[in-house]
């Protein structure tokens, strides 16, 4: 049987990111419409790739396959510690990752105070604008009238 965690260059205790990025990285340079050498050979490699990729990005499926190559749990996917980023793709309904990414979001805008972003928004500035030119035509009106 194919040892994944070598198709992909990763450790036996590789977190879901790390998998993704060497996935990523691996595709880009032996695609084969980018490998500039033996086209076959680009073809059979992304295959595997691919393949090493569906089993270990699932939490299930990398279970069984540690489970089946006789990798020791303590330093694998089966520590609880390692498996709580491969819980449950969704959650509340929602892809997991955009649930992630929404969660960095979300921590850099609270960073920002409330008076930071009104001052730096442009609907502020365009609400400034109309008042003002409000006020002009309110004080026309009043002096010139």
């Amino acid at each position: 049987m194919k040892n994944f965690y070598e198709i992909l260059e990763v450790k036996k205790n590789a977190s879901y990111e790390q998998i993704r990025d060497s996935f990523i990285r691996l595709m880009a340079k032996y695609h084969p419409d980018i490998y500039s050498g033996d086209k076959e050979f680009a073809e059979r490699y992304c295959a595997s790739i691919s393949e090493a990729y569906a089993t270990l990005s699932d939490f299930e499926k990398r279970k069984e396959y540690d489970v089946e190559m006789n990798i020791n749990p303590k330093y694998t996917i089966l520590d609880k510690n390692l498996s709580s980023e491969f819980t449950k793709k969704t959650i509340d309904g929602k892809n997991y990752e955009q649930q992630i990414s929404k969660k960095y979001f979300r921590n850099t805008k609270k960073k920002r105070g409330f008076f930071k972003r009104l001052f730096t928004s442009k609907l502020f500035y365009s609400l400034l604008f109309v008042f003002t030119i409000e006020m002009f035509i309110i004080l026309y009106f009043i002096y010139f009238k």
